[in-house]
């Protein structure tokens, strides 16, 4: 038994886990005609009606549903439902409307309307969580819905309700089974189908209460009952309440909680139809129009102030609002919501019913998550602050940092602090909860880690004046960009940034430098030295490591053979230049050149070229055959713009054989056959940039051979020393590039860089990377010479080495400030050797002065985060401060005051009472009077003093530390105050009745306000109140004064009174003599009774008889009758009672009484 007993425990628990609607609902209708995704409803509705599904043409049961406008696929749509079930909302297919008539008359229909129900719920993968009973009349054909006939009861339901109660509760079953979950159920019945079942005439004409039946079917399945308060005003006379006598028109607050109580309190039907039992606030909704337009509803537009006051006045919160004709027996917090037709025509006017609902329901509006970072991009190991910023007041939250977080996920709403140990993309999710439901959201950072350090340029050392250049290094781990810098008067012509770059080269020698970047850390800078003069003579080459040697240039015109080292023949060492023309024969006239570096012809005279070559031409046996190939030698000093002429020989002149032979083999010199050749160049001494070109021009001969080549000149003078810096200022741990400038052909240098200089000393001409550890003004020596003496340059105080700025200390200034504050000053104490600094604020606040200075000022915005403070100057950054920022939330105080009453007598109390919200705790109260203050600074108020239409109001100013719309005013309660009323005025009415008659109408003048007392002294009974009654005289009533007195809070007046003779049955009421004695016989009588007169002469009667209640029972139409004794019989099957017969013709009058008994 008890494991029965836990299995259906968690049966049960599992059937209702999924079957929540949201803590309090705004319900809307999605109109599918329109063009409205559900992507785009405004996120505060939270139960969502699919309208509608409408029976195929030719049935009033085969249901469809229409793909609303803006989709096109059945995939697309259940898409935003699960995006909206993420959210915590729910969607439903309502089936019916104002155009659908939907009748199930026998099983057959009924499993048809199952059947059809049950496959858009399939079509749609049981997305949609349940259906809205929505049946009313079809305003095209007139046929209803809710027609069930006059016979039905509560507990005896037409077979149409019954089948239709079967159907829902076998949809339900059925969606239980596929999802296992419990299928949502809701309905929308119009007014007249619940609570006109109070009405006798609307059971009859307007299927009042129609609707009853079924809603008491299906108690236990539905979780939301919201009526139509609109399109009932005219059902009848208007819609009768819980009390039976008021009667209340739609379009007003009294009308929605008349109704919506009567529903709660449960009520009696009339014409014997049962009982109601109370229906649960929990699962009421109000019904209203979205807005006024006619597309929203005929009539019963409420409009959003006074809707919010009419849900809040149900639950309990406020006093009842003014104007409002009814008062509520009770409050019911419990009150699930509101619902609206409909969600488009909200939209159209920028949701005004959705203000109405967070009005009324603020703290249970679901969540929107939402948070804020301190970081888009963080460093591993750096803390980034997540904030939440959801709406609506969540009060749970759940986090998710994403892979490499110091901590993974949090349940609290934060700020949390989180650092990240790994790279990489990072996505954050939060989820936020409240009663209303929940809401997610995400965003992502990058987690980047600091770069690393340079590995070698590449690119040429030695160059030209104004020829393009290519640097580059292998890509840098961490690095997301690179910064190269160049020697002054040299520019970047592309590349900056990235791993290679493309330079025009100045007439400046320096460094090129390249730096890897990332907002980690930088990595360390590498550094190529690049001179545009190239070193001083001698030049010595033997090829004995490449082909070209370093800093030499070959040019290869058509890519094809062209000069290599070759260690197969040479003149001294182990190598030489060759170039191949044995075989070549292809592109003949081609140049293949060889270029040295610029040389510096500065310092020395008498300047020369010499060099070593071999060669034979190809001897084909005949002249008409021999290949003779070329070699010319070139100089420029002008970087290779311009060239002249210094060497050319070709064929037998350029060959090293004996005679200048020629051979058919490919040529390999012997040591013997090498020439030796010298050029002058004296004409170039005191050139500063000298090249020399070697051009073999192919002829398909023989191979051609070069070595030993020496370019010098000869020292006549000592040297000068001098030399330049890339830069004269540097931060400490910066690099300076020294440069020698000195003339004369010095051989020999020592370099002293001063103190903090790394290295200290060298020696060579240079350039020379130095770097300063330490700030100060370091003196530079350079000592050069040559064999015709020495030379020293002293450059005191030549280097200036900046120091970075010093830490900062403490930032001064409130670490908890309110949200929205301004004016917030925060200071620091100057910092050493800082020029600037460099102040943030968290994301949304923003700095009004100071930026720049060591104070600035603040206004915050809705989120916390760091202050930070960076001190600068010329070197760059100094350690900073961070002050952490807590952010309270600014809160705005209300007030609204409510009064013990606002109809009064002169002179009596009314006390008032203060209900407020963020007012502190120690608010301050101003009440007034018309505007003039009165009272303490309490939260309640009392006087007697006040006078007709005087207007009391309060002003609130909260204590909260942080609040806004300081102070906040009040509602107005405006005071009637009344008098004693005055007698009514003359009773107006027959006062000659006869005995028997009913419905006879007396009324006095009305009086607003006024309670009307009436009183018979005869036997009779009064029907109805106010100033307007009817009276039934008994049939033996012998007549007695009718008065009338009015009564209000503050008095009762005298009575008016008038006297009524009632005469008496057997005394027939003629208008002239000519009628005889009038009887009824047998009287009382059992089956059939005669009516016996006498006429003067002829004449037409129309005779009726009715009931002592005034109701019609048999009407004979106009009968003729003749002069003289006339016999009429009754012939009508009546109940037991006292009936009347009435005779009216042109000329005579008169009514008989008759007694039925069985």
């Amino acid at each position: 038994m008890k494991k029965f007993f836990l299995l259906l425990t968690l049966i049960i628990c599992s059937y209702f886990s999924f079957a929540q609607l949201p803590s309090n609902v705004l319900v809307g209708y999605h109109e599918n005609w329109r063009t409205l995704k559900l992507s785009q409803v405004n996120s505060n509705y939270n139960v969502i009606c699919l309208a509608f599904a409408l029976p195929s043409s030719g049935t009033s049961y085969n249901m469809q549903y229409s793909l609303p406008a803006g989709y096109t696929s059945i995939s697309q749509m259940t898409t935003d439902i699960d995006a909206l079930h993420a959210q915590g909302k729910k969607v439903l297919l309502s089936i019916g409307g104002a155009t659908a008539y939907i009748y199930l008359n026998n099983t057959t229909e009924r499993d048809a309307f199952v059947t059809s129900v049950n496959n858009i719920m399939a079509a749609y993968s049981y997305k949609i969580d349940g259906i809205d009973l929505d049946l009313e009349k079809n305003i095209n054909t007139g046929q209803n819905s809710m027609a069930f006939g006059s016979t039905w009861t509560m507990s005896a339901p037409a077979a149409a309700q019954t089948h239709m109660i079967n159907a829902v509760k076998s949809i339900m079953s059925n969606y239980q089974t596929q999802t296992s979950k419990k299928m949502l159920l809701t309905a929308a019945p119009e007014a007249v189908y619940l609570l006109g079942a109070l009405s006798s005439w609307q059971i009859v004409n307007a299927n009042g209460g129609a609707f009853l039946p079924i809603l008491d079917g299906l108690r236990t399945e539905i979780d939301c009952l919201h009526m139509q308060l609109y399109n009932a005003g005219g059902s009848g006379g208007g819609i009768i309440a819980w009390n039976g006598t008021v009667y209340y028109d739609d379009g007003t607050i009294a009308f929605a909680l008349a109704m919506n109580e009567s529903m709660i309190k449960g009520f009696t039907l009339l014409s014997g139809k049962g009982t109601f039992a109370s229906f649960p606030a929990s699962k009421l909704a109000m019904g209203f129009p979205a807005t006024s337009a006619p597309n929203a509803a005929g009539t019963g537009y409420v409009t959003p102030t006074n809707v919010c006051n009419a849900a809040r006045y149900f639950k309990g919160e406020i006093a009842k609002p003014a104007g409002c004709t009814y008062t509520m027996t009770a409050a019911y917090p419990t009150l699930k919501g509101l619902m609206t037709w409909s969600i488009n025509e909200d939209s159209y006017l920028s949701y005004p019913f959705v203000g109405a609902y967070t009005c009324a329901f603020s703290s249970t509006a679901a969540p929107v998550a939402n948070f804020n970072k301190s970081l888009t991009t963080a460093c591993v190991g750096q803390t980034v602050t997540f904030t939440d910023a959801s709406t609506n007041t969540p009060n749970a939250w759940s986090w998710n940092f994403g892979s490499g977080a110091s901590t993974a996920t949090a349940s609290t709403q934060g700020a949390h602090s989180i650092s990240y140990s790994t790279t990489g993309t990072k996505t954050i999710a939060l989820t936020a909860t409240n009663g209303g439901g929940s809401n997610a959201t995400s965003q992502t950072i990058s987690v980047v880690a600091a770069s690393g350090n340079a590995g070698a340029i590449t690119g040429n050392t030695s160059v030209c004046q104004t020829s393009s250049q290519t640097y580059s290094i292998s890509p840098v781990s961490g690095a997301t960009t690179y910064t190269w810098t160049v020697p002054s008067g040299s520019t970047i012509t592309a590349g900056q940034g990235t791993t290679a770059i493309t330079v025009t080269m100045g007439s400046t020698a320096g460094n090129i430098t390249v730096s890897p970047i990332s907002n980690c850390g930088n990595g360390t800078a590498a550094t190529l030295a690049v001179s545009t003069a190239g070193g001083s003579a001698p030049l010595v080459e033997g090829f004995e490591t490449s082909v070209p040697p370093s800093n030499w240039t070959l040019n290869n015109a058509d890519n094809g053979t062209t000069w290599s080292r070759t260690t197969a023949a040479f003149a001294t060492g182990t190598a030489s230049a060759k170039m191949t023309f044995f075989g070549y024969t292809a592109n003949l006239g081609t140049k293949d050149e060889l270029q040295t570096q610029a040389i510096s012809f500065v310092g020395k005279t008498s300047h020369t070229l010499t060099f070593k070559h071999a060669y034979a031409w190809m001897d084909r046996t005949g002249t008409a055959n021999d290949r003779r190939d070329s070699l010319r030698i070139l100089v420029s000093t002008d970087c290779g713009n311009t060239w002249t002429q210094l060497f050319y020989k070709g064929g037998n002149t350029l060959s090293t054989l004996t005679s200048g032979a020629g051979q058919q083999a490919a040529f390999t010199p012997t040591s013997g056959q090498w020439v030796s050749n010298n050029i002058d160049l004296s004409a170039y001494d005191g050139q500063s940039g000298v090249i020399i070109k070697f051009v073999a021009i192919n002829r398909n001969g023989n191979n051609l051979y070069l070595d030993d080549i020496n370019i010098n000149g000869t020292t006549t003078v000592a040297p000068i020393a001098d030399f330049s810096a890339n830069k004269t200022t540097v931060c400490a741990g910066g690099t300076v590039v020294f440069t020698d400038a000195s003339s004369n052909a010095p051989t020999n240098y020592s370099w002293d860089f001063g103190a903090g200089a790394s290295p200290a000393t060298a020696a060579g001409v240079g350039p020379h990377t130095v770097t300063y550890s330490t700030s100060g003004t370091p003196t530079v020596t350079l000592v050069v010479s040559n064999i015709s003496g020495s030379n020293t340059n002293t450059k005191t105080n030549y280097i200036s080495v900046d120091p970075l700025p010093s830490a900062v200390g403490a930032i001064s200034g409130g670490a908890s400030v309110c949200e929205g504050a301004t004016g917030n000053v925060f200071t620091i104490s100057s910092v050493s050797n800082a020029s600037d600094y460099t102040w943030t604020v968290p994301s949304g606040s923003t700095i009004t002065a100071g930026m720049g200075s060591t104070s600035i000022t603040v206004t915050f915005g809705s989120t916390a985060g760091d202050i930070t403070i960076t001190p600068s100057n010329a070197c760059g950054n100094g350690t900073a401060a961070i002050l952490p920022i807590a952010l309270t939330n600014s809160v705005a105080p209300t007030i609204f005051i409510a009064a013990t009453d606002t109809t009064i007598c002169s002179g009596q109390q009314v006390d008032f009472t203060a209900n407020t919200t963020n007012g502190g705790l120690t608010p301050t109260y101003v009440w007034k009077i018309n505007g003039t203050p009165s009272g303490s600074n309490t939260a309640t108020f009392s006087t007697s003093l006040l006078n007709d239409q005087d207007v009391v109001s309060a002003e609130l100013t909260s204590s909260e530390v942080c609040s806004s719309a300081n102070p906040a005013i009040s509602n107005n309660v405006k005071i009637e105050v009344l008098s004693a009323p005055s007698s009514p005025s003359l009773i107006s009415g027959n006062t000659s009745v006869m005995q028997g008659d009913v419905g006879e109408l007396y009324s006095t003048s009305m009086q607003n306000g006024i309670t009307y007392n009436w009183n018979y002294s005869g036997t009779g009974v009064i029907n109805g109140s106010g100033n307007s009654i009817t009276l039934d005289f008994d049939v033996n009533d012998l007549g007695g004064d009718l008065t009338v007195n009015a009564t209000n809070s503050c008095g009762t007046s005298a009575p008016s009174a008038i006297t009524i003779a009632v005469n008496p049955l057997t005394t027939a009421v003629q208008t002239n003599e000519n009628a005889g004695s009038a009887k009824v016989y047998p009287n009382p009588f059992n089956e059939s009774a005669l009516a016996e007169f006498t006429l003067a002469k002829s004449e037409i009667f129309s005779v009726k008889i009715i009931d002592a209640q005034g109701r019609l029972i048999k009407n004979y139409g106009n009968v003729s009758f003749a002069a003289g004794k006339n016999i009429f019989p009754l012939d009508v099957d009546v109940e037991s009672g006292i009936y009347f017969i009435q005779f009216v013709g042109a000329e005579n009058e008169f009514k008989l009484s008759a007694v039925k008994i069985k």
